[in-house]
């Protein structure tokens, strides 16, 4: 007979498709899991840094009532040292007055 051309099977030339599409998928699915584990490692990064924040966050908001409690018992310890200040600056003036008229009498008295 002549030449003839071997040809695959129509069945053959579909299950060779098929099989490259499969492959496609195949190769497409691994590219996915990976972007998939990205976003997952991305995701919990995120979370950690979000928690981390949030005690800081606690930690600061602690500090600051600490300093505002510790504030307020300095202006009630300062305020009672001014009160006490102008209490003894007044005594001075009295022990001073009184000197002043202590020793009037007596210059009276001596002359």
């Amino acid at each position: 007979l002549g030449k003839e051309t071997l040809r695959p099977h129509p069945n053959e030339q579909k299950k060779a498709k098929m099989q490259e599409a499969l492959q496609k998928q195949d190769d497409m699915l691994d590219e996915l899991a990976v972007g998939v584990d990205r976003l997952k490692n991305t995701t919990k990064a995120v979370h950690d840094e979000a928690q981390e924040q949030d005690r800081l966050l606690g930690d600061i908001e602690g500090d600051a009532n600490k300093a505002e409690t510790e504030l307020h018992s300095d202006t009630i310890l300062a305020t009672a040292r001014i009160k006490e200040d102008q209490s003894v600056w007044k005594l001075q003036m009295v022990v001073v007055g009184l000197s002043v008229f202590t020793a009037l009498i007596l210059l009276k008295g001596l002359t």
